[in-house]
């Protein structure tokens, strides 16, 4: 009798714990939830919004399974909110620099031009008049060549303010230089993985071509695509690719002469890397890829963490130095035809 008394009690304090622990990780979610680091408003409200979420899931697990969910999926959203925030400080901080040195740059002209240019000018003007009717020509001289150092000083302030503004210019011009050339890339990128687009790979192709160097074009193909598309929706599946290109990226290292090798999207289910290589080197290069990104992938989807497989298989076309550009795009279309299936 007194032991089941005694597992009776027994069970009410694992009860107990269990509630407590379900509590505590309840207002852990909705701590982290209300206490973001607010960088962009947007982002934010659609990270309170799916750790709410998670809320709303932790009230709903029956089974260890569903802990892991949650752990993983907010493990997550950290990372993507830590990310995007440090994208964000990132940015701030060039902005602020850039400021701070102009602003530095201007207090001290302002410090060293005293209280204004129109003041002294006229003082000057005032003091030449003074002498006009004068008859002291020693007088006169020495006033004229105090005033003309005068003028010659608000001269060299005024140029040197100018400088300032030159510079100042010059710093909006590169800013807009730097626009133009995101919004430049933007038109050869691949919106949903951020490798290159096609019209890029062609254009570098024949660069390459034009140069007459060996180079390997390394073939991606991603065979499990059409299957995925049928069952998952879009935005999951282009997470998925985009961190198979990262890791792509982070695999190949640099070419030869210190560039990345370049990395784009040939068709839906195929990219293309462009490596400056002989064939030997492109070719094991291709089958550690094989092995590296046949693999799955987390992916953040509606504030809950998913896992995407992808398989991956790869092939290699090389272009010998001085060899005929249209038998490397023969055998490219070749390639990549039998790869879509044509």
């Amino acid at each position: 009798m007194l032991s089941i008394v005694k597992s009776v009690n027994e069970i009410e304090r694992l009860e107990g714990m269990n509630r407590a622990a379900m509590f505590s990780y309840g207002e852990a979610l909705r701590a982290a939830g209300e206490y973001p680091i607010e960088a962009v408003p947007s982002e934010t409200e659609l990270y309170r919004a799916h750790i709410e979420g998670l809320r709303g899931r932790l009230a709903g697990v029956s089974e260890p399974d569903g802990f892991e969910i949650i752990h993983t999926s907010f493990r997550g959203e950290l990372r993507l909110h830590r990310d995007k925030v440090n994208e964000w400080l990132t940015s701030m901080r060039e902005e602020l620099k850039a400021a701070a040195e102009a602003m530095q740059t201007l207090s001290i002209r302002v410090a060293e031009n005293g209280s204004g240019y129109e003041e002294r000018l006229k003082s000057d003007l005032r003091t030449l008049r003074s002498v006009v009717e004068c008859e002291d020509l020693g007088r006169i001289r020495k006033t004229v060549q105090r005033v003309a150092a005068a003028i010659e000083e608000s001269y060299e302030q005024l140029r040197d303010a100018n400088q300032l503004l030159v510079v100042q210019l010059r710093d909006e011009i590169q800013s807009l230089h730097r626009e133009m050339d995101n919004s430049r890339r933007s038109l050869f990128q691949d919106r949903a993985t951020g490798a290159w687009n096609r019209q890029k790979l062609e254009a570098r192709i024949e660069e390459l071509l034009q140069l007459g160097d060996g180079f390997a074009a390394l073939i991606l193909w991603v065979s499990n695509l059409k299957r995925l598309e049928a069952g998952l929706p879009p935005s999951m599946i282009d997470g998925g690719l985009k961190a198979m290109v990262q890791r792509a990226t982070a695999s190949l290292g640099s070419n030869p002469h210190g560039t990345p090798p370049m990395l784009g999207r040939w068709a839906n289910d195929q990219f293309l890397v462009l490596l400056e290589v002989d064939a030997t080197t492109a070719v094991a290069m291709s089958n550690d890829l094989a092995q590296k990104l046949s693999s799955r992938y987390a992916v953040q989807y509606d504030g809950i963490s998913h896992q995407i497989t992808l398989h991956v298989a790869t092939a290699v076309v090389d272009h010998t130095p001085g060899g005929d550009p249209r038998m490397l795009r023969s055998r490219l279309e070749q390639m990549t035809g039998v790869a879509l299936g044509y």
